[in-house]
């Protein structure tokens, strides 16, 4: 996968400028797998832009969170974009 589906969802600023990493995941999803981009992010996203991501339909997780490895106190946001 490359980034054009990322750029594609057309993200604001506020979100696109911090995403700070990106890899390729397959899941289950309602029975199915699916394949997608999980995008962390170097923040915690506003409750303003996580119902921008909730318009979006291939965004999945946009309330998902992530701790820092040896310091669980660091928090960032992280999301899934479908294929």
């Amino acid at each position: 996968m490359d980034v054009t589906n990322l750029i594609a969802l057309d993200l604001p600023h506020s979100i696109a400028g911090h995403v700070v990493d990106f890899a390729d995941v397959s899941f289950m999803h309602k029975g199915k797998r699916k394949y997608a981009l999980k995008v962390f992010l170097d923040k915690m996203l506003t409750d303003e832009e996580k119902q921008i991501l909730k318009g979006k339909k291939r965004v999945l997780g946009y309330d998902s969170v992530y701790w820092h490895k040896y310091a669980p106190e660091i928090k960032h946001s992280l999301f899934y974009v479908l294929y």
